[in-house]
């Protein structure tokens, strides 16, 4: 059964992610177009679960996380190939 995509309030922080994350991040237009794909893939992903059962984790949440850790990770790797790059002692003379 697929899972629904609730509001949850924070229960462990005062503050909400949304006010943590500035108003010019670029994780925010991010955010608005991958929710503009997930909800039109909203028929494709309510047709692969089932309609009885324990609900799942709702798989928008899934995507989200997963895109997250893909742009984080891609984002490290540039800064650490960035840095290797400049800290290298490679001397051509």
């Amino acid at each position: 059964m697929r899972g629904n995509e609730e509001k949850r309030i924070d229960a462990f922080s005062c503050v909400s992610a949304e006010e943590r994350i500035p108003a010019r991040h670029p994780i925010r237009p991010m955010r608005i177009m991958v929710n503009e794909i997930l909800g039109s893939l909203d028929d494709e992903l309510s047709a692969i679960y089932s309609d009885s059962g324990r609900p799942s984790i709702a798989p928008e949440y899934l995507l989200r996380a997963s895109v997250l850790q893909i742009l984080y990770s891609v984002l490290a790797n540039v800064s650490l190939w960035i840095r290797s790059i400049s800290t290298s002692s490679f001397d051509v003379s």
